[in-house]
């Protein structure tokens, strides 16, 4: 519950959403993105367990997004710091702090989406029937 999933029905539709409850007859999910309009509209909506062929979990935990950050805050702050250095001497203080700020902001930014992608997790659970 609370966790983004995705599932494969056995008619080839995709969805994914969030649990809302769980009976012995469906699986209640708010669907947030549905490859089929139709059938599957987004909002709450129960799912019978007959119909769940493949589950998709998605998490994002670990310590990769804070390390990621700080490794491109620090890639970024050493070009920042030569560009500042070389451009404000010649009377251009303005531009080259933007410069080096936007080069510092950039870096944090690249090692956030980094960290992110090594945090994600995916558990795929695959529903035999006989």
């Amino acid at each position: 519950m609370g966790k983004t999933v995705g599932l494969i029905l056995p008619d080839g539709a995709a969805l994914k959403g969030r649990p809302v409850g769980v009976n012995p007859e469906a699986l209640v999910l708010n669907i947030k993105k549905t490859s089929d309009r139709a059938a599957y509209p987004k909002g709450e909506f129960s799912i019978p367990r007959s119909s769940v062929a493949t589950l998709q979990m998605n998490e994002t935990r670990g310590p990769w997004r804070a390390i990621g950050t700080g490794i491109g805050v620090a890639a970024g702050a050493i070009p920042g710091a030569l560009v500042y250095q070389r451009f404000n001497n010649e009377g251009a203080s303005q531009a080259a702090a933007a410069l080096a700020a936007g080069l510092i902001a950039g870096g944090a930014a690249a090692g956030f989406l980094a960290g992110r992608s090594a945090d994600r997790q995916v558990t795929l659970i695959t529903i035999v029937r006989d």
